[in-house]
């Protein structure tokens, strides 16, 4: 019987990933741990198998030797994603002369520097060439096991004392590649007990596994107690928050890591580390007794937290209407808010009461926070959007009041958007009643669409790797 204070600490030797370089934020631990036991959890389609390839890609770069059982994909497909999304990203990462401008219409001083640039370009092809071989040399693929019941006998013969004696990473992609069925007690005990022995012999492992359609990891709860580590990713739009809820290694990450996914299909760490919280102003209309007011209107579209399911926080709003809205800027081109949570802060005047007026701040509002893209101050916005993401005129009498609203006002009011057919008739309405002593703008849009390309026109032009 040991006492404690004869008891050694625990030390953790890491197969470091060092062109990964968002895991260490992440996931609080410089690598893999050597004998460390990792589940990598997600819906079809975020990138699982890419970013388990990328991982491998940087070990094998340094030496470690990689065993990839495919239980899901074949061994062709895995060397056609290498090759056309991990190769290219590797030359990025590996070659910072890369980066620079190597183009036909560059402009060179001198016969030296035109010199200069072409041992650049020439040392870069060799050192990719070099990096890809590191990747084929080191990168074992085995499609030979049947499942997870046959990985004991697989690794007893084939890692521990056959052909893959010195390989220092497993990955199994996909646990239930062959449809094992959560079950079925058989093959989550062989799997226990292959992860036993990895950890006695010190090879880390990374197990690649389904989720259910409620989003839950898929199999048995004991899964998640017989691995050291557990990683989760989701979708959102292009962007892939990883979290991980167990970490025996450090502490867990409940908060969303947002990862996106390159155009190239890639994961990086995404630019957009926090959320934005976007400020407009609206018009409420009054009563017979009242002309209305202007009212603020703050939006913050998030990533939930894990174990939180998506959520709409509009207290003072009517829920459905609101659900509709998100619905309206969900239909525009490349923009993607599902499975988001959205916080408005709106206090109208008159509680339980909505005017229309109030759908194009707030559907700007949610664009404005979704797209990172900020306004200018003293923004307005006046409006009702239809369900084809039209804004709508204004009638006459709604012309009256907005005017003198924005008249009366002693909050700093420069553009005001509304309607195209409205803008003209309120620009004269209101320059009726401030003459030369406001100088407010007024702008017209017929649709959402139409507003972003005129208020932040880069979103269009340059793609849908702008809605992030």
């Amino acid at each position: 019987m040991a006492r404690l204070g004869e008891v050694g600490k625990e030390k953790f030797d890491w197969c470091r990933l060092r062109l990964v370089e968002w895991f260490k934020q992440a996931a609080h631990q410089p690598g893999l741990a050597k004998g460390g036991v990792y589940l990598l959890s997600g819906p079809p389609g975020c990138g699982k198998t890419t970013l388990a390839l990328q991982m491998a890609a940087d070990l094998c770069c340094h030496r470690h030797k990689i065993l990839y059982i495919a239980l899901e994909q074949s061994p062709g497909w895995l060397k056609s994603a290498i090759e056309e999304r991990i190769f290219p990203w590797l030359s990025r990462k590996r070659s910072p002369s890369s980066t620079q401008d190597k183009s036909a219409t560059r402009e060179y001083v001198d016969m030296k520097s035109a010199m200069t640039a072409l041992r650049e370009s020439l040392v870069t092809e060799a050192e990719s060439e070099k990096i890809q071989e590191k990747v084929l040399n080191n990168f074992y693929v085995d499609d030979s096991v049947a499942g997870m019941d046959a990985l004991p006998d697989f690794l007893s013969r084939k890692v521990l004392r056959g052909e893959y004696q010195d390989v220092d990473v497993i990955i199994v992609d996909s646990l239930q590649g062959t449809g094992t069925s959560p079950t079925s007690t058989h093959p989550w005990k062989q799997l226990y007990q292959f992860c036993r022995w990895v950890k006695q012999h010190n090879i880390s492992t990374l197990l690649i596994g389904h989720v259910t359609k409620s989003g839950a990891i898929a199999g048995p709860r004991s899964l998640e107690h017989n691995v050291d580590c557990v990683l989760y990713m989701r979708r959102a739009m292009k962007l892939r928050p990883l979290f991980m809820p167990k970490n025996r290694f450090g502490p867990a990450r409940f908060q969303p890591f947002p990862l996106v996914m390159e155009k190239d299909g890639v994961l990086e760490k995404s630019p957009h580390m926090e959320s934005q919280a976007t400020f407009v102003y609206a018009v409420f209309p009054g009563t017979a007794t009242r002309i209305g007011d202007l009212i603020d209107i703050q939006a913050m579209v998030k990533l939930p937290k894990f174990g939180e399911k998506a959520a709409v926080l509009a207290p003072y709003l009517p829920k459905q209407r609101i659900k509709q809205i998100i619905s309206i800027v969900s239909s525009v081109k490349d923009v993607d808010i599902s499975d988001l949570t959205f916080e408005i802060n709106c206090y109208v005047p008159r509680v339980g009461q909505y005017s229309s007026l109030l759908d194009f701040p707030l559907a700007v509002a949610l664009l404005s926070s979704y797209l990172r893209e900020g306004l200018e101050p003293g923004t307005v916005l006046i409006g009702e959007v239809d369900l084809s993401k039209q804004v709508r005129p204004l009638d006459d009498s709604e012309i009256d009041r907005v005017s003198r609203i924005l008249a009366d006002t002693d909050k700093y009011v420069g553009t005001v958007y509304t309607a195209a057919a409205s803008a003209e008739p309120l620009k004269q309405a209101i320059t009726s009643l401030c003459g030369d002593d406001k100088e407010i703008r007024v702008k017209g849009v017929s649709s959402l669409e139409e507003f972003i390309s005129m208020v932040w026109p880069h979103t269009f032009s340059t793609g849908s790797e702008q809605f992030l």
